[in-house]
């Protein structure tokens, strides 16, 4: 075999090395994504406590978020775990797919989570679809909103707001997200793309 393709099988190999890698990576990332979902939604708030947040921190890189993000005690802590789909924003060079999820925590118990699944194009959101959950006692309430309306008719937000108060239906299709978008290459466009079926 002569040196020249003796370099191009070497630069083949290479190239097809990385995109495996990077696949992997992605599928990995999704597959942490979708535990932390998992964890999140199984924690009862109200009940679930400070150390079970600090459980999640650890095993999921969380890191205290929000207003008061340097402070983080059992008393007061905002939590904040982030998800990127960094290969389709270098493959397109113009979107960007994240799952932010948050925990807020307060006298040493989980008193609410949310969770923002968001496709940022380079100047306008794309889509973004977001769950809050709260308990009643700290002035949360069950709704679905929808705005900001795109010419064809569908809307560039979702969101929807839990308490106790929450059918069993609503709670299971507002939680029941297809992350695919965070390991995907190409697609995620557009709200429905983040957003459960039925909302």
């Amino acid at each position: 075999m002569n040196k020249w393709k003796r370099n191009v099988v070497i630069i083949s190999a290479a190239i097809l090395f990385s995109i495996t890698s990077c696949l992997g990576l992605s599928a990995y990332k999704r597959h942490r994504a979708s535990a932390l979902l998992n964890e999140v939604v199984c924690l009862r708030l109200g009940a679930a406590t400070f150390s079970d947040a600090q459980r999640l921190a650890e095993q999921f890189g969380g890191s205290p978020g929000g207003p008061d993000s340097e402070v983080c005690s059992s008393r007061k802590c905002h939590l904040k775990f982030v998800f990127y789909n960094t290969l389709l924003n270098h493959v397109q060079n113009r979107r960007q797919v994240s799952l932010a999820v948050g925990l807020t925590v307060e006298n040493g118990y989980v008193i609410g989570r949310e969770i923002d699944y968001s496709i940022v194009g380079r100047a306008e959101i794309l889509g973004m679809y977001v769950v809050s959950e709260g308990l009643r006692s700290s002035g949360a309430s069950t709704e679905v909103k929808r705005d900001r309306i795109h010419s064809d008719g569908k809307p560039h937000w979702v969101k929807v707001a839990l308490n106790e108060d929450a059918t069993r239906e609503l709670r299971e299709r507002a939680y029941s997200l297809n992350l695919a978008c965070i390991a995907r290459l190409f697609g995620c466009n557009s709200l429905s793309d983040v957003v459960p079926t039925g909302l």
